[in-house]
């Protein structure tokens, strides 16, 4: 069963700061949820090759804000995000650049494993994981390189080298990716490379232990319409999280499939970068104030629950 759903992913798939800005677009009483950031204009990417991923394509890609250094305080909080099965290689700069782009543009440095598009060489999917943390390591090791060349004053930073260690490291993913971020969340992982948020995009679940493991706040995004990786699957892994807060959205209407994350063209959903934004600004950055009520204020025009038809969504806080 399970080497079905990959199949049928393989055709489709896969397509993962400052304050999440919200801007009010006076139409009657609807809100508007700005899906841009502040640096959506002042972002770069590049491609590294990192030896310790898995050899079926060991590069990471690093998008991030490209400003000078005098301009904002030079750094930002780092996310690493885990593609879904035929979701490397090539295709991860084609299905998630929008998407990557549009978390980037709030604040954050993204780093993206490419390796293991369809199963890693040695272990399969069992060890996808690893490249996520493996990328975050290499981030580390880049950012901490005393001989690497570091830009003048005024000079823009960016990569790797605009990483805010100071603050905690977020993990995210889709499909497969989203099971690795799983295991990337559970406690041995986030004491050792100090995750502190962790966000699923339509995870695929393999049935396996694991999410009672996770032991940092966690946000899941799914839809009805998700037939490669029904919303119940979803369900069952936040469900067995205890100890820390849970969001879970099941969206109705408009419909969101599997492919949510993903650039077809154009990306299905809008507002995924947006709320994904959100909640590391919540659970790195410390935010109280939109980016908080976006989820946790009932009222707000701009709470999740109320972006959407739902079919279900909560927040629980322990």
């Amino acid at each position: 069963q399970d080497q079905i759903r990959i199949g049928k992913q393989a055709m489709l798939i896969s397509r993962g700061a400052i304050l999440a800005v919200v801007l009010l677009h006076c139409v009657g009483a609807t809100a508007v949820v700005t899906t841009k950031g502040p640096y959506w204009g002042n972002l770069t990417h590049t491609y590294h090759k990192v030896p310790a991923l898995d050899a079926s394509d060991p590069r990471v890609v690093i998008i991030s804000p490209n400003v000078p250094c005098a301009a904002v305080g030079c750094s930002f909080p780092l996310l690493s995000y885990a593609h879904g099965a035929a979701g490397g290689g090539w295709y991860s700069f084609e299905a998630y650049f929008a998407l990557w782009r549009q978390i980037a543009s709030f604040g954050y440095v993204i780093v993206a494993p490419m390796s293991c598009s369809m199963g890693c060489k040695v272990g399969g999917w069992s060890t996808y994981y690893q490249e996520q943390l493996k990328a975050i390591e290499w981030a580390h090791n880049v950012s901490h390189n005393a001989s690497a060349p570091r830009p003048g004053p005024g000079e823009p930073w960016s990569g790797a080298m605009a990483v805010d260690w100071s603050k905690g490291v977020g993990v995210v993913g889709h499909s497969m990716g989203g099971q690795a971020t799983v295991r990337s969340a559970g406690g041995t992982h986030t004491r050792k490379f100090n995750i502190t948020a962790a966000v699923l995009h339509h995870p695929f679940w393999d049935g396996g232990p694991g999410p009672s493991a996770i032991a940092v706040p966690i946000a899941a995004f799914t839809g009805v319409v998700d037939h490669t990786c029904p919303p119940n699957e979803t369900e069952w892994v936040v469900n067995r999280v205890s100890g820390v807060p849970v969001t879970y959205r099941n969206q109705r209407t408009p419909p969101e499939d599997h492919l949510e994350p993903v650039l077809v063209p154009p990306i299905e959903s809008s507002l995924l970068g947006a709320y994904t934004a959100a909640w590391f600004d919540i659970y790195i950055n410390g935010n109280t104030d939109e980016s908080y009520a976006m989820f946790y204020n009932a009222s707000s025009p701009d709470n999740l629950c109320k972006s959407a038809t739902m079919q279900e969504c909560y927040n629980h806080v322990p």
